[in-house]
């Protein structure tokens, strides 16, 4: 057997009685030492403690002689102990579903009764918060759709029908039992949490048998750090008790105690690096403890010195002892580059995943090809405009129109032109989401009758009698020359590599910088926190595509206005996602919906919003902190911004944009113009 080390054994047995103590109350309602919303009350105090005294035993008896064991015994034992960690706190996690369910039936509109409830629904999510790394792993969909879900009304996909998915789950719940009068929501209040036990009774029994691989241990664990720095500490958890701190001090807590069982194997190969990854856990677990009020949690300093860190320290780990990869196991490419090691690494998403495009030996040859297409005019019907005539590298691949002017000059399309850098890093594309396949976005803008007006039949005519278009096409393309497929294809390559995470301030977080100004490290904390920015605009991308596995792009309803009139304002008509012609978003959730764009860049994108309602950064910063549409006085019966203002001074709306035009990247220019755009960019 594997003998632990007396310090690595203490630590666990500390753990254990940290647990414990959190768990711990009378039969008799007494207070326990814990503050209330630590209380873990589903078995009287002297069960659990016989309970965890067994646990201890069996696990000193097990590490008894562990130091003399084989490696092979080593890594077993540490995968036992990640099971059982994960199966107690399973099991734990259903208790508390059931204590919620009796203290629920039995609300009254008394002030202690309501305490209890929150109590309990508290300590409910810090039991989920125990076990949500491996849960999450193993079943994302089944959590988000029962367990943890967005508190937002979403319709099916993948069904032949409309049908409204109604939220439920602790998110909603988490609204519930903080609101103004919770005890007028306690029919709902059952009904949620009676949904909630049905949904995990399968989930429960599953997870419960599931084998747990060492792959799994460490992908989960790094999951999990991206999921506590953009869905944790930036409250989109927790959206009625804020308590997003404690919560990811739960959730560190026990991706710590599970990379400490691999301890001891990682001293045997670097000690150094074992006792700085317990270190560096301790440190986080001791910084969330000790900084727990949301507003003035310092989130820039969370990434720098821990979640940065520990991401970078887990995946040298996982490499180091050997164990497969997603790529040893032969799975489908992941949206996260597992090698990267910072969350904001230039290479942390991978473009192919998004854009669906095969690498191969002919990639650069035609994203060149696509290149020069994107900046000639001879792709419209009257050679009179481009791709690069709306979006102009200057201005960070937009035009600086209120909306796009049309092919005839003077007219103008439905809206905006969004940045294409990273544009690739999304699940739907266009404003309104209607397209799904990243290549097909092409299509829209070639046979547009505003945008190009073509056919591609005659388009093909038109690049076969051109000289240099027909040998390129033969190079790029040799088994089918110019065709359908070669024109998106090859411009899909291009607008794939139109990647940028070179900002001042990502070179900040990597430490590649010491330059950020003081007032930019106080916006993006405001950004992450009291602002509410960083649950619609995730980290690293700054748009909706959504974290740890960013694969879903989401949209937002906030009421932008027609004009920035203050007498006789309306909400602007055009009803967006609803409209886009696609039989699964039409519903009236998405109506005024449109796709959460990046916050990257925005200081050269301007105007802003799909209308360009608002000329300054500091005009969209302060629509935000009103509270949206309905904060202007419109009815928005879906607005998914929060209604009530944010509650910002002048001086936090000021960092606010100061972290933005820190996202600025000034090298987009001169990496992806070469004058091509000045040369052949139509009008």
């Amino acid at each position: 057997m594997t003998k632990l080390p007396i310090a690595q054994l203490s630590r666990v047995l500390t753990h254990q009685e940290n647990r414990l103590s959190a768990s711990s109350c009378n039969t008799q309602g007494g207070e326990s030492d814990s503050p209330p919303f630590f209380r873990r009350e589903p078995y009287p105090y002297a069960v659990m403690k016989k309970y965890w005294i067994i646990s201890l035993c069996v696990i000193a008896l097990v590490s008894a002689g562990a130091l003399h064991e084989s490696p092979t015994n080593q890594y077993q034992l540490a995968l036992d102990q990640v099971t059982s960690q994960f199966r107690g706190g399973l099991n734990e996690f259903a208790t508390h579903i059931d204590r919620y369910e009796i203290i629920a039936a039995e609300l009254t509109p008394d002030e202690e009764s309501i305490q209890e409830l929150q109590d309990i629904h508290l300590a409910t999510r810090l039991a989920f918060k125990d076990v949500e790394f491996l849960m999450e792993y193993y079943d994302a969909a089944g959590v988000k759709q029962s367990i943890n879900g967005a508190p937002l009304p979403k319709t099916e996909p993948k069904v032949a029908d409309l049908r409204i998915i109604e939220p439920k789950g602790l998110q909603i719940l988490d609204e519930l039992t903080f609101s103004e009068d919770p005890y007028a929501e306690k029919d709902e209040i059952i009904r949620l949490i009676t949904q909630l036990k049905a949904g995990y009774g399968p989930l429960h029994r599953y997870q419960s048998t599931v084998k747990v691989y060492h792959r799994h241990v460490f992908e989960s664990v790094r999951q999990e750090l991206v999921r506590i720095f953009t869905l944790g500490v930036t409250g989109f958890d927790t959206p009625g008790s804020v308590n997003a701190i404690p919560e990811a001090k739960n959730a560190m807590s026990a991706i710590s105690a599970s990379m400490e069982s691999y301890i001891p194997i990682i001293q045997g190969e670097d000690k150094r690096l074992a006792d700085k990854l317990t270190s560096t856990f301790d440190g986080a677990i001791s910084f969330l403890d000790s900084h727990q009020d949301f507003d003035s949690f310092d989130r820039l300093t969370f990434l720098i010195d821990y979640i940065n860190p520990l991401y970078a320290m887990t995946g040298q780990v996982h490499r180091m002892l050997g164990v497969e990869s997603w790529k040893e196991a032969g799975l489908r490419l992941p949206a996260v580059n597992y090698q990267a090691d910072n969350l904001f690494a230039a290479d942390f998403l991978n473009p192919d995943f998004y854009s669906g495009l095969v690498p191969n030996d002919l990639t650069e040859q035609r994203a060149k090809l696509g290149k020069t297409l994107f900046y000639d005019a001879v792709l419209s019907k009257d050679y009179n405009m481009s791709c690069g005539s709306c979006h102009d590298p200057a201005k960070a691949f937009t035009d600086g129109q209120v909306k796009s002017l049309s092919n005839d000059g003077v007219s103008t399309v439905q809206r905006n032109a969004p940045t294409l850098i990273n544009a690739v890093f999304a699940e739907k594309f266009f404003l309104d989401l209607r397209e799904t396949i990243f290549e097909k976005q092409m299509s829209h803008v070639v046979t547009h009758h505003k945008e190009f007006d073509m056919d591609y039949i005659s388009l093909m005519e038109r690049l076969e009698e051109h000289d240099y278009y027909g040998s390129e096409f033969q190079k790029a393309y040799p088994e089918q020359g110019v065709s359908p497929h070669g024109i998106t294809n090859s411009l899909s390559n291009y607008v794939a590599t139109l990647v940028s995470f070179e900002s001042p301030f990502d070179q900040y977080v990597r430490g590649e910088s010491d330059v950020l100004s003081e007032s930019a490290k106080r916006g993006f904390n405001i950004f992450m926190g009291k602002g509410a920015c960083g649950t619609c605009h995730f980290a690293p991308t700054f748009n909706g595509t959504v974290p740890p596995l960013f694969a879903e792009s989401e949209s937002e309803v906030l009421g932008v206005p027609a004009t920035t009139d203050t007498i006789g304002a309306y909400i602007d008509p055009d009803i967006g996602r609803i409209g886009n012609q696609r039989p699964l978003d039409e519903a009236e959730i998405y109506r005024h919906s449109f796709k959460t764009v990046t916050a990257r860049n925005v200081t050269m994108t301007a105007p802003y919003m799909h209308n360009g309602v608002y000329e300054t950064l500091e005009e969209v910063v302060h629509f935000y902190n009103i509270g949206g549409g309905v904060g202007l006085g419109f009815e928005v019966p879906n607005q998914t911004l929060p209604f009530d203002s944010l509650g910002l001074t002048t001086q936090e709306e000021m960092d606010l944009v100061a972290f933005m035009e820190a996202l600025t990247d000034e090298t987009i220019l001169s990496k992806f113009d070469d004058g091509l755009s000045s040369a052949m960019g139509g009008r």
